[in-house]
């Protein structure tokens, strides 16, 4: 059983996949070739020339499970043993997806026409909690907590980041918790002071501004301005003074001169 996690965010993952699959095939020529992930859902007519075994995109992973018992010839009861963690390569950082989707249609990205990732879709509080404390319990020092726009955690439902992160930093388990990327109109007051007040909860935030030049931001459709975000990041410093801010930035972004450049590289 080959099992290919894809990714189809910019042409180098595409690329990667292919060559995966590829490899697959060549050092496993009587394997099953399951296909996974987003490029599926975004490019299907390519996907459609890899003749693979079985195309099955994100998610539902109880009903890959049973899919994958019948390929390979096991009889399944409809009761399916549940783990509290996966194993990762990094066996001390442990990244815990606990939001997928996005609605924001920035004009560079693709996620959001996927068919799997447009809409928001949030895991449960509790299933969370529960997978954290079986990471923590067989060793992992860090969970780290990511998404598609982690920002938005609980949007489709009745809770959101903060409320999570005052229930895990109570895991005994747990050894530190960090945020993966988050967007600067998402840092909200309330996180930005339990990130303050937990020793728990890691001193950094990866905050993508793209671009310091507003005429580039419109037209990468991002929902904030340059003053904005260097206003943003001051009031996160005068509260956490030795907080590490990471960002992303684009360079060559169409319709950017030199004079977008230049404020993109001032403000940095």
């Amino acid at each position: 059983m080959v099992i290919v996690n894809t990714c189809a965010v910019t042409k180098n993952a595409i690329a990667k996949d292919k060559r995966m699959i590829g490899k697959g095939k060549l050092e496993n020529p009587n394997s099953k070739v399951i296909l996974m992930g987003c490029w599926p859902n975004a490019y299907e007519e390519q996907v459609q020339k890899m003749k693979v075994d079985l195309v099955w995109g994100v998610g539902k992973f109880g009903d890959l499970l049973t899919y994958i018992q019948g390929l390979l010839g096991y009889c399944s009861s409809g009761k399916q043993k549940r783990v509290d963690y996966v194993f990762q390569d990094d066996r001390f950082r442990y990244f815990l997806k606990i939001q997928d989707g996005c609605e924001h249609f920035c004009s560079y990205c693709i996620i959001p026409y996927t068919k799997a990732k447009g809409k928001i879709q949030s895991r449960k509080e509790e299933d969370i909690l529960k997978e954290a404390r079986g990471a923590g319990y067989v060793g992992y020092k860090e969970i780290i907590l990511s998404g598609i726009h982690l920002g938005l955690y609980g949007k489709d439902s009745n809770t959101n980041l903060v409320e999570l992160l005052k229930k895990m930093i109570h895991i005994s388990e747990l050894g530190r918790i960090r945020l993966s990327s988050i967007e600067i109109n998402e840092v909200s007051d309330e996180l930005i002071k339990i990130i303050s007040q937990s020793s728990k909860i890691c001193n950094h935030l990866h905050i993508p501004l793209q671009s310091g030049s507003n005429k580039i931001l419109k037209a990468m459709n991002r929902s904030y301005t340059a003053d904005y975000y260097q206003k943003r990041v001051g009031e996160i410093r005068s509260i956490i003074p030795d907080i590490a801010v990471s960002t992303d930035i684009m360079v060559g972004f169409p319709g950017e001169d030199i004079n977008a450049f230049l404020e993109t590289y001032n403000l940095i």
